[in-house]
C-alpha cells in the first residue's frame, strides 16, 4: 500500500487561508444567530405534550441516523456496494440440441 504524501515543509496557500477564514466566519455567524433565536424565545412556555413530542422527535431522529450509519458501515465492510461481476459461460455446439 502506498504511503500518504507528507505535508511537512508545505506552504499554506492563500486559498487555504481564505477557506479557513470563510468557514470560521460562517461558524461565528451560526453561533450568533442561534444565540439570538434562543434568547428571543425565552418567554415562550411549552406544555408537557410539547416536551414529550420534542423528546420523541430527538430520540427517533438519533435512532434513524444511527441505523443508517450502521448500514453504511456494514455495507462498506461487506461487498454489497461493489460493482456487479458478470460471469459468462462458454456454450459449446450441441448443448441445446435434442438427441
Amino acid at each position: 500500500m502506498a504511503d500518504a504524501p507528507s505535508t511537512q515543509g508545505r506552504k499554506v496557500g492563500i486559498g487555504t487561508i481564505a477557506t479557513i477564514g470563510f468557514l470560521s466566519g460562517l461558524l461565528v455567524f451560526t453561533i450568533v444567530v442561534a444565540m439570538l433565536g434562543w434568547t428571543s424565545a425565552s418567554d415562550v412556555q411549552m406544555s408537557i405534550n410539547g416536551w414529550i413530542a420534542l423528546g420523541l422527535r430527538v430520540f427517533f431522529s438519533l435512532l434513524i441516523g444511527s441505523g443508517l450509519m450502521g448500514l453504511v458501515f456494514y455495507s462498506s465492510r461487506t461487498e454489497y456496494h461493489e460493482a456487479m461481476v458478470v460471469h459468462v459461460r462458454n456454450i459449446q455446439d450441441g448443448l441445446g440440441e435434442e438427441s
